[in-house]
């Protein structure tokens, strides 16, 4: 995704990268984007080499809130990424996080977010 300032809702969304996957299941290349969450959703890139759940590139900016109080994110990396930051030997852009009950889980020594 690549723009200057979007905003939008998931709400029980499932999305799983394959092993063939040529991207992360959301990624974020440029600008600022707000995700507002509602309901359970997770994103999943574990069949991968090296990407990540959501990936956030510098210089992209994430936040990530809630529409409602149990809503949940749940995001899982492929090999050597994160669940929610930067793709295998990528620079990181910013996250931030003011809502929502989130789990994100890295694999392989992931050293690029959460």
């Amino acid at each position: 995704m690549d723009s200057s300032n979007v905003v939008f809702t998931i709400s029980n969304l499932y999305l799983k990268a394959t092993s063939n996957a040529k991207t992360p299941p959301i990624s974020l290349t440029n600008g600022t984007v707000t995700v507002r969450l509602a309901g359970t959703n997770r994103l999943d890139a574990t069949g991968t080499d090296g990407f990540a759940g959501i990936n956030v590139a510098s210089p992209a900016t994430l936040i990530i809130t809630n529409l409602e109080e149990r809503a949940k994110l749940e995001a899982y990396s492929g090999k050597y990424a994160a669940g929610i930051g930067g793709n295998r030997s990528a620079t990181v852009g910013t996250i931030v996080l003011s809502g929502g009950i989130i789990e994100a889980t890295g694999r392989h020594r992931s050293r690029h977010g959460s």
